[in-house]
């Protein structure tokens, strides 16, 4: 836990990854992600892509292997990792990825 400190997770995002359900069950979208689930606090994911330090929240995105949902430190946002072709971008805060993941994931994925 000390170690997740230096990532300054907002306190809804500490409370998500704690309290569960960790799963996101989406709407019928053009993406054709039926869900996203999300790892527990303690069994995030430190990782580096490029010189940019990450934070793997996500274990499975549907139908997307290679897509990571990351908690990005020094924008202080959720983002994504495409561990395929080796990119990384900002979504939103968390509390408006929350509000609508579906529009999200859509716009990252279309």
């Amino acid at each position: 836990m000390h170690v997740l400190k230096a990532y300054k997770l907002p306190g809804a995002l500490i409370r998500f990854l704690t309290e569960g359900p960790r799963r996101i069950d989406l709407p019928d979208n053009s993406s054709g992600v039926g869900y996203l689930e999300f790892f527990h606090l303690i069994d995030t994911v430190e990782m580096k892509l490029g010189r940019q330090k990450l934070l793997r929240i996500s274990s499975d995105v549907d139908q997307y292997s290679h897509i990571l949902i990351v908690w990005n430190p020094s924008k202080k946002m959720i983002g994504y990792a495409d561990i395929e072709h080796q990119e990384i971008g900002t979504i939103s805060t968390f509390e408006a990825f929350m509000a609508d993941p579906a529009s999200y994931m859509d716009n990252l994925l279309n």
